[in-house]
């Protein structure tokens, strides 16, 4: 891999190559968001295109009952910089994220929920947020999975708001929250970290498939 790193450098001008290296230098893991079952594809890009800007590394996409689509005129292309894992089915999503050890979250207004301000933020916990359709809320199937339902505090006359702003404030609050308490502004190991840096470069570089098979055929 070094020799192709170091290949498609070659390419790239170095405040790309700093641009891309600071990125990657402060993606987060940790904490994520999953999108149950949403309809609308602007809402459901505008929560990738927050979720990119704030650092995550993956979002997870539940497409039971509605195909997830992508706006490329509201995500403006962040998507492509996401690990997007996308499911048919609650179970597999929810599966994933226990192996990888992640608390679920589920944003649901009743009894047992809690203010989000109140949920604490550790350097060693997994937070796996979910936010549910627009119409519908919060599907019952992943809804007894929950480890924890919490509720966004509002103050106005305004009782919910749109997916993709409660997204973003719990992305924002949550995120800020767990990089105090992280070093170097990332949980990702050095070979995590270099094996999305080869992917990111790929991302950047036109055809660069293309060029490292060329290059792997020079040999």
């Amino acid at each position: 891999m070094k020799e192709q790193i170091e290949f498609l450098e070659s390419l790239l001008s170095e405040k790309r190559l700093n641009r891309i290296k600071q990125v990657v230098n402060s993606k987060i893991q940790n904490i994520t968001i999953v999108l149950d079952n949403l309809l609308d594809s602007h809402n459901t890009s505008a929560v990738l295109r927050t979720a990119e800007g704030l650092g995550l590394k993956d979002v997870y996409i539940i497409e039971k009952d509605y195909e997830f689509e992508i706006n490329k005129c509201v995500t403006k292309y962040s998507h492509k910089w996401l690990d997007l894992r996308r499911f048919q089915d609650y179970s597999p999503c929810v599966k994933e994220l226990r192996e990888k050890g992640f608390k679920i979250f589920v944003a649901n207004v009743g009894e047992k929920s809690v203010k989000l301000t109140d949920i604490e933020i550790e350097k060693d916990g997994k937070y796996a947020f979910v936010v549910g359709n627009e119409h519908d809320g919060i599907s019952k199937e992943i809804l007894k999975y929950a480890d924890c339902e919490f509720t966004i505090p509002m103050f106005g006359f305004t009782e919910s708001f749109n997916v993709s702003v409660a997204s973003a404030i719990i992305l924002s609050h949550t995120t800020y929250a767990y990089r105090e308490k992280i070093e170097n502004n990332s949980d990702l190991s050095e070979e995590e970290k270099e094996n999305i840096y080869f992917e990111f470069l790929k991302k950047a570089i036109k055809n660069s498939d293309i060029m490292l098979k060329d290059l792997q055929n020079r040999k």
